[in-house]
Parts: C-alpha cells; structure tokens; sequence
C-alpha cells in the first residue's frame, strides 16, 4: 500500500526541472539504501532499480491505471480511472523496462521512466477517482503506472562530492536505451560500485583506450546518479563522439 509522507511536497508540471525524491519514497520501496547509494534527487529521465533488491516490487507498490471507457490507449485529455491511498491531486505516470547487457543473461534491474502526468478530475467514488492526463510523452497503456506527485521535487539540490583517490577504470555494460551506442544525454550502467569509491556527483571522464591505458585520452565526461554495490548508473554529459559497449571511464577529481 501506497503510504503519504509527510511534508507534502508541491510540485510544478515541468519534466525539466523534475527531480525523483527517493527519501519522499522510501515507504513504497523504490529504492533501498541497504545497498544502494542515491542522491535526494535524480535526473528527469527515471531510476534505476537493481535486480538484487529483494524489497522492490516495484508492480505491487504502484497504482494500476484502470480504463474510464471502451479506450485502451490514453494520451493528453483522455480520463482514466485509480484508486489511491494518498490524497495526492496530481500523479506521475511512469513505465518500467527489465535491463539486460545481453538476452541470454539475467537483468541487472529495472528502470523506470516518467511519461506523463494526470490530474483528479472529481471527486472519489467508492474509492475510484477519475484522473485526466495532462501530459503525455507517449501513448498510454493498462500496463503503464501511477505514483503520487509527492514522490518528485521541481528543485535540484547540490550534491557535495567529497575528493576520492579511486586508480581504477570502469567500462560501460549496458545503455538504458538497449542499445550499443550512446552520446550526450544517454544514459548509461558501468560496471564498478561502492566498493571502488564511485559516489553521486562525481564526473568520470570516457576515454579512448588505445595500446595503453596510461596514453588514453578523454573525448567526454559522464555525471554519476545512482550507485550500487556493484554497478552505477551515469549520465553522458558531453561525448566528442558515441560511446560504445566496453568504452572505459576514468575519474575525474
């Protein structure tokens, strides 16, 4: 069950300047800090869930979106029905993908996207209330999700990078977008955690190996978001060209 925290948090219809507020949803198990260290905020572009969080179902800990009429899409203006346990107006749609580094092998986890947002439009019945869609970045379905509004935040906090002495490298096992290659913008999971000191806010820098490491040089920079045990989740924030599966990542204090 979906529980309110308390202090409810405003937000602005912006998905630019929209940040995941994991300590705001804690109590739907969106993220666990038992292994897993994230800032108060994330980028607009969604979460990670790692596969090995045995406390995140994140299906169960959503509402299901239900059909108000014969429609089985939904886009901006249409209604749709739920049946919330917060008294959150406004609701976040989000879909979840399972990420792979290949098909033959387990997920590493899921990542949720926000696509759209909607709006108690009348009062509950039984329960049940009425929801427009207010934005929409992609057609809705039955198996998208809603989240209460109160999970997000419209202000990015600065997070504070302590200096790290980290030597080691780490190399790109998977783009978000399940593909090979990715540029500015792309989201992207490595393949070092906690453990070799990679922390939220440090900047890494994508460097073209040639024969040796040592001679590699920088051709863009990735900002750290999430970080696991075993694996961390980095956004590209400036690439002189793509990015591939493999390309390795050095710290840059």
């Amino acid at each position: 069950m979906i529980q309110k925290i308390e202090p409810h948090i405003k937000t602005h219809m912006n998905l630019f300047k929209l940040y995941f507020n994991t300590a705001a949803c804690f109590a739907i198990a969106l993220s666990s800090t038992a292994h897993a260290q994230c800032a108060d905020t994330l980028s607009s572009d969604g979460w990670f869930i790692h596969a090995t969080d045995a406390r995140t179902n994140f299906a169960h800990n959503t509402l299901k979106i239900m059909p108000a009429d014969e429609r089985t899409l939904w886009s901006v203006g249409n209604r749709i029905l739920a049946q919330p346990t917060t008294d959150d107006t406004e609701f976040v749609i989000v879909r979840s993908k399972n990420i792979k580094t290949s098909d033959y092998r387990p997920a590493l986890g899921q990542f949720v996207s926000v696509i759209g947002w909607a709006k108690v439009d009348g009062k509950p019945i039984n329960g049940t209330v009425a929801l427009k869609i207010t934005k929409a970045d992609v057609e809705i379905t039955a198996q998208d999700k809603l989240l209460p509004a109160s999970c997000f935040v419209n202000n990015l906090k600065n997070t504070v990078v302590q200096p790290a002495d980290i030597k080691d490298t780490a190399k790109i096992i998977a783009f978000i977008n399940e593909t090979y290659i990715g540029e500015r913008n792309s989201l992207i999971i490595v393949d070092k955690g906690l453990a070799a000191g990679i922390a939220v806010g440090q900047t890494w820098s994508l460097i073209d190996q040639n024969n040796q490491l040592a001679s590699a040089q920088p051709f863009g920079q990735a900002q750290v978001l999430q970080v696991f045990d075993d694996i961390s989740i980095l956004k590209i924030t400036a690439a002189q060209h793509e990015a591939r599966l493999q390309t390795q990542l050095r710290y840059l204090p």
